[in-house]
């Protein structure tokens, strides 16, 4: 039996893509924009520039950006 998964790549420029960048203005973007089509990719965006921790998770390994 062949099951297919869907497969969603995501490549995110963290070190000054959004620095300039009014928070209020990324956190509704993210919720209204990226949100309908990625929640978790919008809840993390929203929560890298509130001050929030990041857990990074791959397989068994696992590293959190504060």
């Amino acid at each position: 039996m062949t099951t297919k998964k869907a497969v969603i790549i995501v490549q995110i420029d963290i070190a000054k893509a959004f620095d300039k960048v009014d928070r209020r203005a990324l956190a509704s973007f993210a919720q209204e924009i990226i949100g309908p089509a990625a929640p978790e990719a919008a809840a993390i965006i929203k929560s890298m520039y509130n001050g929030d921790e990041v857990l990074l998770k791959s397989g068994k390994a696992a590293s959190s950006i504060a």
